[in-house]
């Protein structure tokens, strides 16, 4: 005689509080778990504005970095161009590593050592990479909160 069980869905617990009228706390762990998901949507999207505020920073760092070369000393050219063109490359390599969600922490590192582009007269700019270094960290905050909540962090 075949089994007719073998693919039917087992039933679950929240099923069965369902029947028994426990409706109010399968409301509440809904609702738990909607703003779980929430914040970690929120902390997707603001890694996707890191993404696009590191490869600003690093296209802004290079036009901002490369007109100082012609105005350099002679000998200081050669240090000048490396920091216009490594130190924005740097921002453009946490852009990318932000947008594939890998290895956050070396784009955390990578955006700082981009603060040391050479803006000049626009210094304050300088100040973009140190909030992209916060946004990330309060992203995945947000992520390992969201995570922490519903009991999957771990197991990914």
């Amino acid at each position: 005689m075949p089994d007719i069980t073998a693919g039917a869905a087992v039933a679950s617990p929240r099923l069965h509080q369902r029947q028994r009228g426990v409706v109010l706390t399968e409301f509440s762990e809904h609702e738990g778990a909607d703003m779980n998901h929430f914040e970690q949507r929120t902390g997707q999207r603001l890694l996707g504005w890191v993404w696009v505020g590191a490869g600003v920073w690093g296209a802004l760092g290079v036009v901002l970095g490369w007109p100082g070369i012609r105005d350099a000393n002679a000998d200081a050219k050669r240090w000048v161009l490396l920091a216009s063109t490594a130190l924005p490359l740097c921002a453009t390599g946490a852009a990318l590593l932000v947008k594939r969600r890998s290895h956050l922490g070396i784009a955390c590192v990578l955006l700082f050592l981009s603060i040391g582009t050479p803006t000049y007269f626009a210094w304050v700019f300088n100040v973009i990479p140190i909030l992209l270094i916060i946004a990330v960290a309060v992203a995945l905050r947000m992520e390992h909160q969201a995570d922490d909540a519903c009991g999957t962090r771990g197991l990914q």
